[in-house]
């Protein structure tokens, strides 16, 4: 399998069958999913396993099973049902940390033309958090998509003040 569960494993002395080498990486597989093929495999292979669907079907009220979902939906780039997951998220209630951390639901919001969510989500960080790189290069990203190039360079500037190393914020200003 070719993606950076197998790296990571190989890298642990992990165990090398796939269906024992998901088992051993489940909890990396079930949060920020990075390879779509290995979480389906995970899936598949291990009855204990509980599906993002599954969480958030058995505990609806629980705003972290709705994130999860959404952050599982990013991962298998689907964007529509993602930025649903996050919106119930965000209904249910999440601590406002969670922009620190976590940038699938401005992924979904900035895949689906939802820009007025990206920019509400980043400036209420910054309010609080003014140095996190990521909300000025979301910001960036939601800004050019609306057609404000100038707003969005600035805030691409703003992602390099505050890491002069974050590629993403040097590609946009690359482009």
């Amino acid at each position: 399998m070719a993606c950076a569960v197998s790296a990571y494993t190989t890298q642990q002395g992990l165990a090398t069958s796939t269906s024992d080498m998901l088992v051993s990486v489940g909890v990396a597989l079930s949060g920020g999913l990075t390879c779509p093929d290995a979480a389906a495999a995970y899936y598949q292979t291990d009855t204990r396993a509980v599906t993002p669907q599954q969480e958030a079907a058995v505990n609806p009220n629980d705003p972290f099973a709705w994130f999860n979902l959404g952050t599982s939906n990013v991962a298998l780039q689907d964007w529509p049902n993602a930025a649903a997951a996050y919106d119930h998220a965000r209904q249910l209630g999440l601590p406002w940390r969670m922009t620190w951390y976590q940038f699938g639901w401005f992924d979904a919001y900035l895949r689906t033309g939802r820009y007025d969510d990206v920019l509400a989500l980043a400036d209420t960080t910054i309010k609080v958090t003014p140095n996190i790189e990521e909300m000025f290069y979301y910001k960036g990203m939601a800004l050019q998509a609306l057609g404000n190039f100038d707003a969005a360079r600035s805030q691409f500037e703003l992602a390099l003040k505050y890491n002069s190393n974050f590629e993403p914020a040097k590609q946009a200003l690359a482009q």
